[in-house]
């Protein structure tokens, strides 16, 4: 064991001589993360992946604006996607749907053409899912896939009435990828 590493744990802790330097390097970063709090904060629209985090205010209320979830499409296919391997007729099914909501979104020019139309075909799948998980056992990876859809059917659909959402939030995934 290197000498250093015995010396802290015989002072009690694992690594106890860098605890000013990190505090001290909290307290210079604090104004920074303070900053860009306020500037993501400020947004009319937050792309956010599901890494749970600890708000300070719960979701709903944030200043003085009203901060409603969407959620995301490519998400919710990837696991209809991985319940192929088991059910491939009924997760295809899905897959097969969810690729019309793409296709729609890059097609349509018109967001209202775009949300009249898959604000149908959403009707459909929500019917398409009550019937399937009749079907599916719920801890297989189908019934997952549709359980998951169904507990997030508002967060999913809120795209069709907020023109400023997206179908997924595969845009700002890829804008995080080089960091």
């Amino acid at each position: 064991m290197p000498a250093h590493t015995r010396t802290a744990r015989k002072r009690g802790g694992e690594f106890p001589d860098h605890q000013p330097l990190v505090h001290t390097v909290c307290e210079l970063l604090a104004p920074i993360a303070e900053e860009l709090r306020r500037e993501v904060m400020a947004s009319a629209v937050i792309h956010t992946d599901d890494t749970p985090v600890t708000l300070a205010q719960p979701v709903g209320q944030h200043g003085s604006r009203q901060a409603r979830e969407g959620a995301c499409w490519a998400h919710v296919r990837r696991k209809f996607v991985d319940a192929e391997r088991i059910d491939p007729v009924l997760a295809k099914a899905a897959v097969d749907r969810i690729r019309v909501l793409f296709q729609l979104e890059e097609a349509t020019k018109d967001r209202s053409d775009e949300a009249c139309a898959a604000l149908l075909l959403l009707t459909e799948f929500r019917a398409w899912l009550e019937l399937t998980a009749t079907k599916a056992l719920p801890k297989s990876p189908l019934g997952q896939a549709v359980t998951c859809v169904t507990n997030q059917c508002d967060a999913l659909t809120r795209y069709v009435e907020d023109g400023r959402l997206a179908l997924s939030n595969n845009a700002a995934e890829r804008a995080l990828r080089p960091f």
